[in-house]
């Protein structure tokens, strides 16, 4: 399968470093409000849980978006969920308050839950990937945020069955929240992810922006 097919042939919600979003911009709006920024982007220089200090990390999580707002006109924020220092109330409640403070929202929380995936192997990792993703999706309620996305593991012919039927759990639940599950291309066969991405009844979310290093 063409690129071109797997995009056509899904929900598009586009974004990595960029992700144009599928509505048009409010009257007298900006083309940016279409737009979305991952936070993965400035992992290099963000103040993080557990990572060693440097110089370079000079950005606070909850100076994220004003940073946006202010440096790119972007509003519109997708948040890594192991950027979130806490799950309490209060934590995000304070968060929500700094994006109040731009009129900015959190647009997508991406999920990286390590060898915990639809793709994997034991049983027990796929349940308990679906288990955290459902919590995840009842954060997103709180956030605000329409859409988590999951990374998918290595999809192969032999595990497709398997991960369909646990991304089909996730996608029943997120409907009872009004939430989307979205995927992106991690190097995977692209005919073999539109065939998993469809028949557990997610979205796709093509990365198309990628950037690091000094831009």
């Amino acid at each position: 399968m063409r690129r071109r097919e797997f995009l056509a042939g899904s929900a598009m919600a586009i974004g990595a470093a960029a992700r144009p979003w599928g509505w048009s911009p409010q009257a007298g709006g900006s083309k940016t409000d279409r737009i979305a920024i991952m936070v993965y982007s400035f992992v290099r220089v963000l103040k993080l849980p557990g990572r060693p200090t440097a110089p370079e990390r000079v950005l606070d999580v909850f100076d994220v978006p004003e940073m946006f707002a202010d440096r790119y006109k972007v509003h519109n924020v997708e948040m890594q969920h192991n950027y979130f220092e806490s799950t309490e109330p209060a934590y995000f409640k304070d968060f929500l308050a700094r994006l109040a403070k731009t009129k900015s929202r959190v647009s997508n929380i991406n999920l990286e839950l390590g060898n915990m995936s639809i793709a994997a192997a034991d049983p027990a990792l796929r349940a308990q990937a679906d288990d955290l993703t459902k919590a995840w999706m009842d954060h997103a309620v709180i956030l605000g945020s329409p859409r988590v996305m999951i990374n998918q593991g290595r999809l192969t012919q032999e595990n497709k069955a398997a991960a369909i039927e646990t991304l089909k759990r996730m996608t029943a639940y997120a409907k009872t929240k009004n939430v989307m599950v979205g995927g992106e291309p991690r190097g995977d066969d692209f005919t073999l992810l539109t065939e998993v991405i469809r028949g557990g009844g997610a979205y796709t979310n093509p990365d198309v922006g990628n950037f690091g290093g000094d831009q």
